[in-house]
């Protein structure tokens, strides 16, 4: 266990631990360090760790929520549906029972009287006639006449509506039922209580989602929250970014500092990692590009010496960085709209602030640069050159530039909330989509 002891202190321990400053303008009760070569371990560290915990937030946390949210849902829309088409049978059903019991009624009677009278007139007026006849002539004919047509009308009438009616009754009812039914037939699915294949892969999408988003939700949380926490204790202001270039080089890093340097970088390096791993987004080479430039940005700003811009800037991106993820999560499990709303109005509005009116102004007092001279001295510690200036002033610039095309996206999302349609993600997987329009196409 000893032999383990350098390889997990070299993974997970602050390396170059270095003599508190006599007068530090900040931190003044921690450890401080310098920077080295050996930072890139525990960058390393954390990217494992930070896998780690993805994972298990992952699949243990915002996965069995949101699967839960979802199916309960969809569970519930599916026996409405179900119960809706019962409704539509049972209607059926007693509407064809009563109009198959009305007709049989009336087609019985009316053609029980006129069979009935047809035959009671002919089979009366036959027999009467005929024993009229032998009794007397005359008047045997008017009586049998009479008699039997009397007779025969009565019995004729009886028996006819008696057994119409029933037939009618009986056929009247077996037909109303199945012309009920058959109205119906097109409507009921044996799998009307269950949820349709393709409404389950829609749930596992918006669980993978959700899931995806509630980690960058925590993460941001967090890493808002520790840098609100470094930029306090740093004489740093948000509207006056002299102080980040006074005192210049400032070699000395405590040790809160250090940490939070050390874990951006990781996180940023491990989004590039999460970028290549999962279906791609329309923007992906934007994002790529983005991740790429501030990675660049905080190993030079961090190897030479830049550091507090650097956490000022962090402190400005990672704020609207919360809420787009928090949008996201709500629409995935489909929360009022109006929430989803709501949230993503507060993140445009969080953007517009902290990425275009304060961004801005640390990027234009890192072109125009009136604090410091620009010069090379490695063995002080100062490396703000002309190439170096210029570099930094590109990369910035180019941040920018890609935050005000995000920013047209998110006025585009803004505008369909104000025509009623609500947020939507404009930032959907295309995988995803080609796999949906051939779904539809073999449905149509």
């Amino acid at each position: 266990m000893d032999r383990l002891t350098p390889f997990v202190d070299l993974l997970f321990k602050l390396q170059y631990p270095i003599p508190t400053p006599e007068q530090p303008d900040s931190f003044p009760n921690s450890n401080y360090y310098s920077t080295g070569k050996l930072d890139v371990f525990a960058i390393a560290a954390y990217i494992a760790v930070m896998a780690i915990l993805r994972d298990v937030l992952r699949l243990w946390v915002f996965e069995p929520f949101a699967r839960w949210k979802l199916m309960r849902d969809l569970n519930a829309k599916a026996l409405a549906r179900a119960s809706k088409q019962a409704d539509h049978t049972a209607n059926g059903r007693t509407n064809g029972k009563a109009n198959g019991h009305d007709n049989g009624h009336t087609n019985g009677h009316a053609n029980g009287y006129t069979n009935g009278h047809a035959n009671g007139h002919a089979n009366g007026h036959a027999n009467g006639h005929a024993n009229g006849y032998a009794n007397g002539h005359t008047n045997g004919h008017a009586n049998g006449h009479t008699n039997g047509h009397a007779n025969g009308h009565a019995n004729g009438y009886a028996n006819g509506h008696t057994n119409g009616y029933a037939n009618g009754h009986a056929n009247g009812h077996a037909n109303g039922i199945a012309n009920g039914n058959s109205g119906n037939a097109a409507k009921r699915s044996p799998r009307s209580a269950k949820p349709t294949r393709k409404e389950l892969k829609q749930v596992h999408r918006s669980v993978l989602r959700f899931a995806e988003q509630g980690w960058f939700a925590t993460y941001y949380t967090f890493s808002w929250c520790y840098g609100l926490y470094v930029h306090v204790n740093l004489p740093t202001e948000l509207l006056d970014p002299k102080a980040v270039w006074i005192g210049y080089p400032h070699i000395a890093l405590a040790g809160p500092l250090k940490f939070y340097y050390l874990i951006q970088t990781a996180s940023y390096l491990h989004q590039i990692f999460i970028l290549n791993a999962e279906a791609r987004r329309k923007d992906h080479w934007q994002m790529m590009t983005h991740h790429v430039i501030t990675v660049a940005l905080l190993f030079t700003s961090y190897f030479t010496n830049f550091t507090r811009v650097g956490c000022l800037i962090l402190l400005l991106m990672d704020w609207c960085d919360i809420f787009l993820p928090l949008a996201k999560m709500m629409r995935y499990i489909n929360i009022k709209q109006i929430y989803t709303d709501a949230t993503f109005g507060f993140f445009m509005v969080s953007w517009l602030i902290s990425r275009h009116c304060l961004f801005i102004v640390v990027v234009h007092s890192t072109i125009t640069q009136e604090y410091l001279p620009l010069m090379l001295d490695r063995e002080r510690g100062y490396y703000l050159s002309k190439p170096a200036h210029a570099g930094f002033s590109a990369m910035l610039v180019a941040l920018e530039i890609l935050q005000a095309i995000w920013f047209w996206m998110i006025c585009r999302v803004a505008w369909r909330v104000v025509m009623g349609v609500g947020a939507t993600d404009e930032r959907s997987d295309e995988e995803v989509e080609d796999n949906d329009s051939e779904g539809q196409s073999k449905e149509n």
